[in-house]
């Protein structure tokens, strides 16, 4: 099953991209984020303005995010401390990607160090394949023992 982006009114210039490996490659414009696998055809759109898109609520593992302290921004999908960063590119057939919905709490100090607080960060990633289906969903993981067991598993 491909992933395919529905909103085609703002599509970026494929040509320009970022190559991220397994004929997936990275585009971007003023409205978004894309990935296009050039093979396939198959198009996911990672992010829309400030917001996390193209993903429906199955692509959220609700049960471990609901434990997060800053969870918020993850039932809203806005990306308010930064976007959605690639992890590693697509090598073996998977890539991850991250999400901060939360920043380390001296995100929020002053250059004396006034206004830090004792928060943790708080990221996300989820994992998609190389046909940009979402292996694992958007949680809270050890990233790179996830891709290590993907990747060895082939």
């Amino acid at each position: 099953m491909n992933s395919i982006c529905k909103i085609y009114n703002s599509l970026p210039d494929f040509d320009k991209h970022i190559d991220l490996g397994c004929n997936v490659v990275l585009c971007s414009n003023n409205n978004g984020i894309w990935l296009k696998n050039t093979k396939t055809g198959a198009i996911r759109q990672l992010a829309h303005g400030d917001y996390v898109y193209g993903f429906d609520n199955s692509d959220f593992n609700w049960d471990t995010i609901s434990n997060l302290e800053h969870n918020r921004n993850a039932y809203s999908r806005v990306m308010r401390y930064g976007g959605i960063c690639r992890w590693d590119d697509f090598i073996d057939g998977y890539c991850a990607f991250s999400w901060t919905l939360y920043p380390d709490g001296r995100y929020f100090a002053d250059s004396d160090g006034y206004g830090a607080d004792d928060d943790d960060e708080v990221v996300i990633y989820t994992i998609l394949d190389a046909n940009l289906n979402v292996v694992m969903p958007w949680q809270p993981m050890d990233v790179r023992e996830e891709l290590r067991k993907l990747r060895t598993s082939k």
